[in-house]
Order: structure tokens, then sequence, then C-alpha cells
């Protein structure tokens, strides 16, 4: 297979009984939906070459384990590792700057995910029912956290953001029912639902800068205890 530069559009799609794959050297790109629903493959080498892989590549892939993405990627697309529910280790390269609509949803087995910092985009619905995921510390240059982004990381405790953000878009968090700590120091803007059901919430500092609060962002905090800036206490 020497030589081989590019995995075609959907090329073992829906290949059921494949377990594992060896990819040349020589590739560069992954086509669209090129392994989906490749429902027993538990093992892709991708190679160092590769820069591109394409939307939907890996999409139902429910028994892949671990993936290792090499740099020079610049764009996990939209889906891309959809529903694959045996996921539970994503190494990302140094070149990643997006990271696309959808495109670790549902990833049952994820407990941890390190941001390159070059990312500067994360769309919506990226990291959405990612049931085991602890935390996550988004990097500076990400301006906005999308729009159910996070929705439904039942186990998610700790959310770090950069001071690069300033808004929070509807649903975001919701039902992150373990968020512990989350600082808002930077933020102007907060979406409806964005914080709903967040309910071990007890401290929640804000910045002076806070201009748009949207309808049920903070629904059923029931152990908030204090919300607005930061108390001087000298």
């Amino acid at each position: 297979l020497e030589g081989i530069e590019r995995v075609p559009e959907e090329c073992f799609y829906e290949c059921l009984s494949l377990k594992q794959v060896n990819l040349p050297q020589s590739l560069r790109e992954i086509g669209h939906s090129a392994f989906s629903n490749c429902d027993s493959l538990e093992m892709v080498n991708l190679p160092r070459n590769v820069i591109s892989i394409g939307e939907l590549a890996f999409m139902w892939c429910k028994k892949l384990r671990e993936i290792n993405i090499p740099e020079g990627v610049e764009r996990v697309r939209k889906e891309c590792f959809y529903e694959c529910l045996s996921l539970k280790q994503v190494n990302l390269p140094q070149s990643l700057r997006e990271i696309g609509h959808s495109a670790f949803y549902n990833c049952d087995s994820l407990e941890m995910v390190n941001l390159p910092r070059n990312i500067t985009c994360i769309e919506n619905r990226a990291f959405m029912f990612c049931k085991k995921l602890r935390e996550i510390d988004i990097p500076p240059g990400v301006e906005y956290v999308a729009e159910e982004c996070f929705k439904y990381c039942v186990k998610l405790r700790n959310v770090i953001l950069p001071v690069s953000i300033r808004s929070i878009y509807p649903e975001a968090f919701l039902n992150c029912k373990r968020l512990q700590f989350i600082n808002l120091k930077s933020i102007s803007f907060i979406g409806s639902g964005a914080f709903g059901y967040c309910g071990s919430l007890e401290t929640l500092y804000v910045s002076t800068k806070l201009t748009d609060i949207c309808h049920k962002a903070f629904l059923d905090f029931t152990r908030l205890l204090y919300f607005g800036p930061r108390r001087n206490t000298s």
C-alpha cells in the first residue's frame, strides 16, 4: 500500500467486521466518511504525514479506543469521531486550530482531553454528551464557548476559561450537574440556559463587564450562595 496518499470518501464505510487498519506512511489525507460505521474497528494508526481528516471520518466507530492525530493536522472536522463510544484517549497535535461541530459528540468514555494552545475555535456540540469528561482547559485565543459545546457533560467538575473568552452561548454547559468551579471574570454575555441545572455550583464570580444575561441562564441553581464580582476580603 506504500505510495497511496489518500483514502477516498466512504472507502471503508460500514465494514462492520474490520478490527484494525495499518495505513502507509505515504498517506496524507483521509476522506469524508472513510471509516464511518466500522462497528468493530478498535485500532487505527494515523501516519505522521497525514494533514487532513475529513468530516464523519470515524463516525460510529463504537469500539475505537484511542486516536493519535499527527502534527500538521489543523482541523478535527464536523462529526469526525461522532459517537465513538469506547474512545478513551485522544492525543491532539500542537498544529490544531479548530474542533468542528459535534466532533466528539457522545464519546461516552472520554475522560480527559488536552487542548493545544493554538486552538482558536471550538464549534457547537463539540463535546456534548461526553459523560465522563472531568476537566477542560480552554486555550487562550478562543473567544467564545459555542452553543451546547459541553452540554450533558455530567461529570465535568472544573472548567478553566481564558481571558480571551467574552461570550458563553446558549446551553453551553447545560446539565453539567457536577461542575464545581468556573470563573466568569472576563465574560460579557451569557446565553439562555448556558448553566442550567449546574446544581453543584455554590459561588459564581462574574465580571463587572457582564452586560447580557439571557433567560434561564442559571436555571435550578439549588446550591448557589453568591453571584457577583469577587469580593475584596482585605
